[in-house]
């Protein structure tokens, strides 16, 4: 048999999963976008609450920064991921995963600093 004749067949998981990620990979990405100017207002507003300004801005710039970042590298990581493995015959889905598992830890990383950067010492309501 040619290395012709030996074409690999996907498996039903690459067929289903890989289009659904490769489509849940830039919309996650546009969401967590719009979502790192949502976090930063909302940590802005700490300076409104607190009359002595306790909002740290190097964190809060950090958490957005992070965030962009992981948008970058995911969609990246799932797109040459995809190309790579098409030219090697194997199992496409794990790539735009793996894109998705960055852009989700990474907000979630950027939203944590954000937020902690307005807790830096008692907020006053009033």
């Amino acid at each position: 048999m040619s290395p012709i004749d030996e074409v690999r067949r996907p498996s039903t998981a690459d067929i289903v999963l890989t289009p659904i990620l490769t489509v849940l990979v830039p919309l996650v990405a546009i969401g967590s976008y719009f979502g790192t100017y949502a976090f930063n207002n909302a940590a802005r507003c700490s300076y409104k609450i607190s009359p002595e300004g306790t909002c740290n801005p190097d964190l809060l710039a950090t958490g957005g920064v992070v965030t962009l970042a992981g948008i970058l590298v995911g969609v990246v990581v799932a797109i040459a991921g995809l190309i790579v493995a098409h030219r090697r015959a194997t199992a496409r889905w794990t790539w735009p995963a793996l894109g998705l598992a960055i852009v989700i830890v990474t907000y979630l990383a950027g939203l944590a600093m954000a937020f902690g950067s307005s807790l830096g010492g008692p907020a006053t309501f009033g």
